[in-house]
């Protein structure tokens, strides 16, 4: 029997045995996902008792932040399921219509049991994540920012991505758009959780575009962010490199701040005053430009939401385009961490269809 067929019957098996053999069932199909989530998070444990020790409060506040996890990715479901009930059922009244959408979201068709599983799954994972994105810089300090400016100038002939895009970006209200288009990647990147937690039904996509994501953010955000640290161009001055090549950018992007909104800002102070001030406990102290998560993130979503319906598939790609401009235009990343992190995506996510074929066949 398929993996499809068999969670087809998950309800039936549960109903018979009872929920512990259900549970179990279910555990079973999660393996691949709960294995990568387990060895990603060993992995930054044992980084950090390579670099700082361990101790019992150190595993306290790991379970503090798997707890808070999974309260942070509640508001996701309000504009998901929103958009879902007014784009698509369009009621008389959507309000109403989506509270009555919220529990049958998280319950129907036994999603219940399958959505905890995948969900813990990427809260473990990410708590791996933050902890070895913290640490970057003690595996490699920054040492490729010259590289990469340089790389920029050659590919787009003779000149630093900003500057060509500042003539047509370089307006406050656009900037703030962009600024708000980038914000928002945190609810697309939420959202893509939940809805392959519990909206997609146990088979080859779900299978496929969490074990990508998780492949891409393993590869891409840990491993070839330390062979490649780097700051990024809001940082090039901060590191002693010389005249910095962005500063036009930073006092453009400073000088509209006074009046419109650029939040961009405030958080990349906020990494660097982390940062400099060398405290190991503080997941916000990471900072990596290559690659670029945010756009290899952006390529994962359109790929996982290809073959769904049109107006979801030409948001994702508009949304996609414009954190592209804004990873540059907001002084985040050189072009080229975002050219790697569309290769690195793209990879994992035929890797990862490659498995997922052979993992629900079994």
């Amino acid at each position: 029997m398929t993996q499809s067929g068999l969670a087809a019957s998950a309800a039936d098996h549960c109903s018979r045995a009872g929920f512990v053999p259900g549970l179990g069932h279910q555990f079973r199909r999660h393996l691949p996902v709960l294995g990568l989530a387990v060895t990603v998070f060993a992995v930054s444990l044992a980084a950090k008792a390579h670099f700082s020790g361990l101790n019992s409060l150190d595993a306290i506040m790991h379970a503090i932040s798997l707890l808070l996890f999974w309260p942070m990715l509640l508001p996701a479901l309000v504009p998901m399921l929103f958009f879902r009930v007014a784009a698509f059922e369009k009621p008389e009244s959507p309000a109403r219509a989506l509270a009555a959408a919220f529990r049958p979201y998280l319950t129907a068709d036994n999603r219940l049991i399958p959505g905890v599983l995948m969900l813990f799954a990427i809260s473990l994972f990410m708590a791996g994540f933050a902890s070895l994105k913290a640490s970057i810089t003690l595996f490699q300090p920054f040492a490729w920012d010259q590289a990469f400016d340089e790389w920029d100038r050659l590919l787009h002939f003779g000149y630093r991505p900003w500057e060509l895009l500042q003539p047509l970006l370089g307006y406050g209200p656009v900037t703030a758009f962009i600024n708000i288009n980038y914000n928002f990647w945190f609810i697309t990147l939420t959202m893509f959780w939940l809805h392959f937690a519990f909206a997609e039904k146990p088979g080859v996509l779900r299978t496929q575009a969490v074990t990508a994501f998780m492949l891409t953010w393993s590869v891409g955000g840990v491993l070839l962010a330390i062979v490649f640290s780097s700051a990024g161009p809001c940082f090039y001055g901060n590191l002693g490199l010389g005249a910095d090549p962005y500063a036009g950018l930073m006092n453009y992007l400073r000088a509209t701040a006074g009046s419109w909104p650029v939040w961009a800002l405030d958080l990349q102070d906020a990494l660097w005053a982390n940062f400099s001030g060398n405290s190991t406990t503080d997941a916000t102290k990471g900072i990596s430009a290559m690659p670029s998560m945010h756009n290899a993130q952006c390529l994962l979503l359109v790929l996982a939401v290809w073959n769904k319906a049109p107006i979801v598939r030409n948001l994702a790609i508009a949304h996609g385009v414009l954190v592209f401009l804004g990873s540059i235009h907001l002084g985040w990343h050189y072009a080229v961490d975002a050219y790697l992190a569309y290769a690195i995506a793209g990879l994992a996510w035929v890797a990862a269809g490659w498995f997922a074929r052979r993992w629900e066949t079994v």
